[in-house]
């Protein structure tokens, strides 16, 4: 039997999940008890990615734990004791008395509100766990952590695997040395027939696909690609059937090193920026990838730290755009391109490169390295976040928004290469002009202005307005086996997503005795969702008909797709 390391908080935290999201979208909302009281927070518990997140100042001081947020660095750091938990938003990674731990899911703001992983903080602060399914109920025991010896059968389940969810038995892989870049990983899964099985390396790659290769046996060949970089990471198997999940690491760990062409980023005609391995200072950083060829549209896929972001990133020729809405962690990130190019060949590249705010530029010049929002954007909120970032530390900056200086207005945020600042009023709708002039240490000076707009109408503030819309499917799209709903919708507001179809497959008007698929998720700070249906069970062929809805503050969006 395997030693859980420090990522057993994922393989609890997914177990817990399953029971969390096999309800209806309409089940009642989800409570959080703390020693048999119940705890009310300012902004209720919410689940993104499938994963509980609550309110951080209301459950640390919950866990009598003091809390310090800064800021500048988006940090969070809480004790209780000799116990100190270190955060960082948007960061899969965290610290418990200087131990790095991952996390499945990022500490975020949602709703005006710095929310945090339920289960991580909880046991992390030396808490007991446990969900009630039949209440809908976390229960949380501030004292010692209660040990499972098997009289609880509730939680004796495999030990990662909730009630009713597939039998996960045995994860091996072939990675017993340090790989390269072009080496072959093998990964089999023994569990339930019939399953969805996918792996992942926690904080490196995103989920990967195993096929059935015979009853119970899942397989597949995984070519490590230029750019991975692991050391000692742990490798996760999921099995879902049924809208339930079971997970289990593999018993040894994986060590990727840097070889073959993952430093050369010219290499076989690549080039991205940040160039592979380096480091630079903005924490927005426009993220630029050239293909080898020209690739075929609606191909291209684009992920960073794990994350999906290809709807967000532009395609022109053979080169993808992608500008970042939100502040990057502090560290080093993964990214990785996938495409299918003109010549029918697969293009897959993976780079890592390293934020530092306080790095030196690259060039002699002092220059402006990133600019918020980009010159000409369109935005869709009244209060977007407005400044520069240069390419070196600033000793002097100064900010003006349609004439008005901003530099010393409350929201200001600075950095030792930088300033931002985000409104505490709504910015009218309509076309905005904004210069920034920084100086660094050796008098050098640098100027620049730009325009952005407040798109008219697209985050509204008057009720009865329609807040949701819908970006990547209309009626008649072709939808993939999994395939996402992305959109915009009121920041805070969950976002429901149900997917029904018919053995008959009829056209049109669906009827008769139709099957769902639901899913929802939170609407981000930034007013746009993005949601994951796994269509896999139902035919290539099938017609879907899609309700996304938002609580009923805006009317629901229908459309009918098909199943490739």
């Amino acid at each position: 039997m395997r030693q859980y390391g420090v990522h057993i908080h994922r393989v609890l935290f997914i177990a817990l999940v399953g029971l969390f999201l096999g309800g209806a979208a309409t089940a009642q909302p989800i409570s959080v008890q703390l020693d048999g009281r119940s705890i009310n927070f300012d902004q209720p518990p919410a689940s993104i990615d499938g994963r509980l997140l609550v309110p951080l100042r209301g459950i640390f001081e919950a866990l009598s734990a003091d809390v310090l947020y800064d800021a500048a660095t988006r940090s969070i750091k809480a004790t209780k004791g000799s116990t100190i938990v270190q955060l960082q938003l948007g960061s899969r990674t965290a610290l418990i008395d200087g131990r790095t731990v991952y996390l499945d899911v990022p500490a975020d703001t949602v709703g005006g509100r710095t929310m945090v992983p339920l289960r991580f903080v909880s046991e992390a602060l030396g808490a007991d766990v446990k969900w009630n399914g039949a209440t809908r109920t976390v229960l949380i025991n501030s004292g010692t952590t209660a040990v499972d010896n098997g009289n609880n059968n509730n939680n004796n389940n495999n030990n990662n695997q909730s009630a009713g969810a597939p039998k996960l038995e045995r994860v091996v892989h072939n990675g017993t040395a340090p790989l390269e870049s072009g080496d072959v990983l093998e990964v089999i899964v023994y569990g339930e027939p019939g399953a969805t099985a996918k792996f992942e390396i926690i904080g490196h790659t995103q989920a990967i696909n195993l096929p059935e290769v015979s009853s119970g046996r899942y397989q597949t060949r995984y070519t490590i690609p230029n750019g991975l970089q692991v050391q000692r990471g742990v490798l996760l198997a999921t099995l879902s059937k049924n809208g339930r999940e079971s997970a289990q690491e593999a018993d040894r760990q994986i060590t990727v090193r840097a070889g073959g062409n993952s430093n050369n980023n010219n290499a076989a005609g690549w080039q991205s920026y940040p160039v592979a391995n380096s480091t630079v200072n903005a924490i927005r950083p426009q993220l630029t990838v050239t293909f080898p060829e020209a690739v075929q549209a609606g191909t291209t896929r684009l992920y960073v730290d794990g994350i999906d972001f290809s709807q967000q990133a532009q395609l022109s020729g053979n080169q993808l755009v992608w500008n970042p809405q939100y502040d990057l962690a502090v560290g080093r990130h993964q990214a990785q391109v996938r495409a299918t190019g003109t010549s029918g060949r697969t293009l897959d590249y993976q780079w890592a490169y390293t934020i530092d705010p306080n790095a030196a530029g690259t060039g002699g010049a002092l220059a402006v390295s990133e600019l918020r929002p980009n010159n000409g954007q369109a935005v869709s909120t009244t209060r977007p976040q407005i400044g520069a970032m240069f390419n070196g530390n600033i000793s002097n900056v100064t900010l003006t928004v349609d004439n008005v200086d901003v530099t010393n207005m409350q929201g200001i945020q600075r950095y030792p290469n930088g300033l931002i600042w985000t409104p505490t009023y709504d910015i009218q709708a309509g076309r905005h002009r904004v210069k920034v002039v920084g100086t660094d240490s050796a008098n050098r000076q640098v100027t620049q202005q730009w325009n952005f707009t407040i798109a008219d109408g697209t985050n509204p503030v008057n009720p009865g307005t329609t807040y949701l819309t819908v970006s990547n499917i209309s009626n008649g799209t072709l939808v993939p086996p999994v395939f996402n709903v992305q959109g915009s919708a009121q920041a805070g507001r969950q976002v429901n997503v149900v997917v029904e179809y018919t053995p008959d497959n009829l056209l049109e008007v669906i009827t008769g005795q139709t099957r769902q698929i639901s899913q929802s998720t939170l609407v981000g700070s930034n007013g746009r969702f993005d949601l994951q249906i796994n269509a896999s069970a139902i035919k290539a062929g099938q017609n879907l008909r899609v309700t996304i809805s938002d609580g009923g503050v805006s009317p629901s969006q229908v459309f009918t797709v098909r199943r490739q």
